[in-house]
């Protein structure tokens, strides 16, 4: 469970930084 967990907050912080460069991008 611990795993699971540490793995959607790292795919959730990584979409956010994602979205972030994609707003600067623009």
């Amino acid at each position: 469970m611990a795993t699971r967990c540490l793995t959607e907050r790292l795919l959730i912080s990584f979409i956010i930084v994602l979205l972030s460069l994609t707003c600067i991008a623009k």
